[in-house]
């Protein structure tokens, strides 16, 4: 499938797992080859034929939502999923320093090898060890797992078209890093 100029508005003063997906975003921000940052990206379920399937898709605006799988028009792109429920800290010291809350997240990436560097070979470790530098910016993050080889890892939780297994092979890769994130809930004044 593919798509064309996606603009994704930012997120206005966010808190709690909104703040930690768009520090992650910045800091995704300053890899040099990275095209396409998608930030939240949402488990939606659509009927193909006979049988529900799970996409996944960013909200744009407008109650328009956009289709973050491999994408053969961007050399990469990137997207977040939130993966578990937030837990909630009882401990006192949690609270102090407000990141009482902890959640599991994957941030997903799909790229075109031989549109980022000139390798004769397939350097998805090059490529990993640029954005581990760039997600241990983040400070309230912890990378847990990494994932390359297979693609139902890579985009475990969502399905595929028979079409899009094409995007799999060289010169596309897709890696996933699976994180806890450690936040406080901070305020916000909806008024």
């Amino acid at each position: 499938m593919s798509y064309h100029n996606a603009i994704q508005q930012p997120i206005q003063n966010p808190v709690g797992i909104d703040k930690v997906i768009e520090d992650i975003c910045v800091a995704l921000g300053e890899l040099s080859w990275h095209q396409n940052i998608f930030r939240r990206a949402f488990r939606i379920y659509e009927v193909s034929g006979k049988k529900s399937v799970i996409k996944a898709k960013a909200y744009l605006k407008d109650s328009n939502y956009y289709d973050v799988l491999a994408n053969d028009n961007f050399k990469s792109l990137s997207f977040i999923t939130v993966d578990s429920p937030e837990t909630i800290s009882e401990d006192v010291a949690s609270r102090q320093w407000n990141n009482d809350r902890t959640r599991e997240l994957s941030v997903v990436f799909w790229v075109q090898l031989d549109k980022i560097y000139q390798f004769d070979y397939v350097y998805t470790e090059v490529l990993k060890r640029e954005i581990e530098k760039a997600l241990s910016s983040v400070d309230e993050l912890v990378i847990n797992k990494y994932y390359d080889e297979d693609f139902r890892q890579v985009f475990k939780g969502f399905d595929f078209d028979q079409k899009d297994l094409q995007l799999m092979t060289f010169p596309y890769a897709g890696f996933r890093f699976e994180c806890t994130a450690e936040y406080g809930g901070g305020s916000y004044d909806c008024t």
